[in-house]
């Protein structure tokens, strides 16, 4: 269940969203709540390029909770094209643009 890999998730990060380096409030993951979303590291794209399996893909390690704002900024900002520096190296500063 989706839910139940948003708790993990949100475990793993100590409750934290790797954007913006604030509490993700629990009432947000305990409710069927879009609030909160989950991101793949490797992009769909990225995988099908390089023949990555889909239990790869799908592994808890190639994804993140984040709030939903901070998803779309994350798609918006040229900061991340490493798919790999937000489970590798959490940014300093929120990201803003």
């Amino acid at each position: 269940m989706k839910s139940d890999l948003k708790v993990k998730l949100h475990s793993e990060q100590n409750g934290m969203c790797l954007v913006c380096k604030e509490q993700m409030n629990e009432d947000l993951f305990l409710s069927r709540s879009t609030k909160l979303h989950i991101h793949h590291l490797v992009p769909r794209s990225v995988a099908d390029a390089t023949k990555l399996n889909k239990k790869s893909y799908e592994s808890r390690k190639n994804k993140v909770l984040l709030h939903d704002k901070c998803h779309m900024v994350l798609y918006k900002s040229k900061l991340f094209r490493d798919p790999y520096l937000l489970r590798t190296s959490v940014p300093d500063k929120p990201i803003t643009s």
